[in-house]
């Protein structure tokens, strides 16, 4: 499970210049959900892209840590894809995808 002062850095950008905590924080997770139940897996990942995508409308983040966040979303979202078994998870993948963009274009464009 994700240690909770790695993920306080991570939402904080406490180490911008430190990209491994968050490539290590992102392949532990990626490897606690393939080992889990799938419930407790989806909820991780749920977990995960609400971190990542806070960490990158956060303005007082420095931007290089939210690109970089915003550059591994694809993680989280392509493990709970794959997880994805009918046409409501799918769904919700989607608008949570549709939610990500839209935030993204406000918030990194420019």
């Amino acid at each position: 499970m994700p240690c909770f002062e790695t993920e306080q850095a991570i939402r904080w950008g406490k180490a911008p210049d430190n990209p491994e905590i968050l490539y290590g924080y992102l392949s532990r997770c990626e490897k606690f959900a393939e080992n889990a139940k799938q419930p407790e897996a989806v909820r991780l990942l749920e977990r995960v892209i609400e971190l990542l995508t806070d960490v990158i409308c956060d303005t007082c983040v420095p931007r290089q840590w939210r690109c970089l966040c915003l550059d591994n979303l694809y993680r989280p979202l392509e493990s709970l894809h794959r997880m994805a078994v009918s046409q409501e998870d799918r769904r919700r993948l989607n608008k949570k995808i549709y939610e990500i963009n839209v935030l993204t274009r406000f918030f990194l464009t420019g």
